[in-house]
């Protein structure tokens, strides 16, 4: 009996292919994972689309979609902090005192 050879997904895939990138802060992260997944399969985006955190993450894809600038990115990912996304929580109670904001429960 012969074997059958299955074709690459890359050769099935119609074209263009595009890869769309969804605003939301901890998206930015999971979506590297998704874009290293893909590489690895060999699936090359043909036009790439974002919002918010996915349009950063579009852009840097946008400058050559290789290995290195996967890895960089995912280094960039993983080296966040809650601080670095979303400010200090006291510069914020802060700032929402000064603006008055924070004040609104005694008014």
């Amino acid at each position: 009996m012969k074997l059958k050879r299955i074709k690459p997904i890359t050769d099935r895939l119609p074209r263009p292919v595009a890869f769309l990138f969804s605003g939301g802060t901890s998206l930015g992260a999971v979506q590297v994972g998704m874009l290293m997944g893909v590489f690895e399969a060999g699936i090359v985006p043909d036009l790439l689309v974002g919002t918010s955190v996915g349009a950063i993450n579009a852009a840097s894809v946008g400058q050559g979609f290789i290995k290195s600038r996967l890895q960089h990115l995912a280094s960039i990912w993983s080296g966040l902090k809650t601080s670095d996304v979303f400010g200090r929580p006291a510069l914020k109670s802060a700032l929402s005192l000064v603006s008055g904001r924070g004040c609104s429960q005694f008014s």
